[in-house]
């Protein structure tokens, strides 16, 4: 069960260019920035509770369709900045100097 659960924090903290997470940080106000950011810490860094040790959940722990959308997004995203990057890079060297 803590492999969808993982795939999912992954995909709704896209990471930003200059650190910081996209939607934790769009989630914050403004005059705390990074209380978002600080609840998607805390949540990953807790470990069980005393006495309950670690409990195996029944169920086959497939992905939903959000993960797989998120990935798609991620691509297309990255791969519509590279092609700009590349035409920008392009550009420069066919222009006179």
């Amino acid at each position: 069960m803590g492999y969808p659960l993982s795939a999912q924090m992954m995909v709704a903290t896209w990471p930003i260019p200059f650190g910081g997470l996209l939607l934790p940080r769009i989630l914050s106000n403004p005059h705390p920035p990074l209380v978002g950011e600080a609840s998607v810490v805390y949540q990953l860094s807790q470990g069980p509770k005393e006495g309950e040790g670690r409990q195996v959940v029944p169920g086959k722990g497939r992905l939903p369709y959000a993960v797989y959308v998120g990935i798609a997004v991620y691509g297309v995203v990255g791969l519509g900045f590279s092609v700009w990057g590349l035409r920008w890079v392009l550009a420069r060297r066919r222009a006179p100097r």
